[in-house]
């Protein structure tokens, strides 16, 4: 794959690009062990961020309890804003400051976790809101340094935030959605514990899984970093860097943040083409995971395939286009009047229907 012409170097183009890994600790239970993951990192006093309604669930005592039991000294900030915006953010950033702490513990959302890096690096390097903020809208200028220890303990699985050197945030002023990113601000450890998600609702988890397979996708779509303008030198190079080789394992081969059933998606670049080849995907009713081959060109902006149980039914679930389902056909259990397995069977309610 490596040598695929997909990758070809252009002139005074790319040449090289870096892979950096998360460090994640799976298992269900294991939002018990954050005070003894905190304690070390070094922390002693700890701003433990999440938001007003998250903080009545048993997740954050859970968290807060470790914590207390570890010996640490905590405080809570549950002002996190649902779609942070840059007031939220210096908000944030404020009660750090204030707060003399030596470490961030995030249990939520992607709106709590960047809000927490964001605090973090605010507290760490007091600077104006736009010093760090991405071009063109910030100034983009660099992390002078690391910063304090921050474990993130997500409660959704949509944005995986707790891997990522991104803080995503609203500028009301501006009307526009923008965010910084630094490989510094990325979480020194993500702890995904299952338990956390048991209590979200089908609709959320529905929409968390669409979350996973957008975000594979645009993996797949983007341009492959060879077109991208080298840097003058290599601490220039960006964080996210395009498409390549690796990102396509990745994708193609794990099933990354797969998460009690709900959070996969494996897609596959097919000949130097951005092609879907196979989608898993939750049905949002029952949470079971269908599988369907679809073999739709991304760029056509359509799938290629007939749904068997309806979208409405059973996202996902599609037959070979061209050929045979390599699983097993199912049997509409309940048809309803007006299907063409049912027409025989109700003559009277189906005459005139179409399919």
């Amino acid at each position: 794959m490596t040598a695929d012409t997909y990758f070809t170097r252009r002139e005074g183009g790319e040449y090289a690009y870096t892979i950096e890994a998360s460090k994640l600790k799976f298992g269900l239970g294991a939002i018990h062990e954050v005070g003894a993951d905190a304690k070390a990192l070094g922390m002693t006093r700890v701003a433990l961020y999440t938001d007003a309604r998250v903080a009545k669930l048993e997740h954050v005592a859970h968290a807060a309890n470790s914590l207390r039991g570890a010996g640490l000294d905590i405080e809570i900030y549950d002002a996190v804003e649902v779609e942070p915006t840059d007031r939220s953010f210096m908000a944030g950033a404020q009660f750090a400051r204030e707060g003399n702490f030596d470490g961030f513990v995030s249990v939520g959302g992607g709106s709590v976790m960047d809000t927490a890096k964001a605090s973090n690096l605010y507290a760490t390097y007091p600077a104006d809101l736009l010093t760090y903020v991405n071009l063109p809208v910030g100034k983009a200028q660099p992390v002078p340094g690391p910063l304090m220890p921050h474990i993130a303990c997500p409660t959704t699985f949509g944005t995986a935030s707790e891997c990522t050197g991104m803080a995503i945030f609203d500028m009301l002023e501006m009307e526009m959605k923008t965010g910084i990113a630094a490989r510094e601000i990325r979480p020194s450890l993500g702890i995904l514990d299952p338990g956390a998600l048991t209590s979200l609702p089908a609709l959320v988890v529905a929409a968390n899984a669409f979350d996973v397979f957008s975000h594979a996708i645009e993996s797949l779509t983007a341009k492959p970093y060879t077109e991208r303008q080298a840097p003058e030198q290599p601490g220039l190079r960006p964080m996210y860097q395009g498409a390549n080789p690796y990102s396509d394992i990745a994708c193609s081969d794990g099933r990354a943040r797969r998460f009690i059933g709900t959070r996969t998606a494996h897609v596959r670049r097919d000949a130097g083409r951005d092609r879907l080849r196979r989608v898993r995907l939750p049905c949002p009713a029952c949470h079971v995971l269908r599988c369907r081959w679809v073999g739709a060109g991304l760029s056509s902006g359509r799938l290629a395939g007939r749904p068997r149980h309806g979208a409405a039914r059973h996202l996902g679930d599609f037959e070979r286009p061209g050929g045979v389902s390599p699983h097993r056909p199912r049997r509409r259990r309940t048809p309803f009047a007006g299907s063409p397995s049912n027409r025989r069977r109700h003559p009277k309610r189906s005459r005139g229907a179409r399919w």
